[in-house]
């Protein structure tokens, strides 16, 4: 992923830990990664109020919540609870893009699909169409052996890819 760390730290969408590593086999929160979606897409500026238990106007984040949320791209794991702090999944990680690419007509469904991931039936089922169509636009794969792990934690060089591939993906 160190062509998608350099690229997406240039156009200023990625950094480090502010003391100058990316750490890329750390695990990434979701407020991280929302971060690197709004950004990436330049969603406009949010105006919905957020009602996440977890989220305060104080917080770094609460910005690029509130933009995710006034996009109708995240809508929290209840609906009192957002999980800021908590590692993303793989396949919230892709729920997420594709509900993204969907809204920004960025990106249709397709009728038929022809990647299958050995793990396909542990895809909880909200997850199962977006995985389904970001892997046959090349935007996400698997691993090696075939499966998906769908509820691994991401990865920030994961992470990264992913919103690399959407960048390439929408120029």
């Amino acid at each position: 992923a160190k062509e998608a760390i350099s690229s997406l730290s240039e156009k200023g969408i990625l950094s480090g830990n502010g003391k100058g590593l990316f750490l890329p086999s750390n695990k990434i929160t979701r407020a991280e990664f929302i971060k690197l979606i709004t950004e990436a897409l330049m969603l406009d500026e949010g105006t919905a109020t957020i009602s996440f238990e977890d989220v305060s106007s104080k917080d770094w984040y609460y910005s690029y919540v509130q933009k995710a949320v006034s996009n109708g791209i995240v809508k929290g794991k209840s609906d009192v609870y957002f999980g800021a702090s908590e590692f993303i999944s793989r396949q919230d990680m892709a729920t997420l893009i594709y509900r993204a690419l969907t809204k920004l007509n960025k990106i249709k469904p397709l009728d038929t699909v022809s990647k299958k991931y050995t793990d396909y039936q542990d895809i909880s089922s909200y997850a199962k169409n977006s995985i389904l169509m970001l892997s046959e636009y090349g935007i996400i794969n698997g691993y090696e052996d075939g499966s998906y792990r769908p509820f691994g934690n991401a990865a920030r060089a994961e992470a990264a890819q992913l919103i690399y591939n959407v960048s390439l993906f929408i120029e």
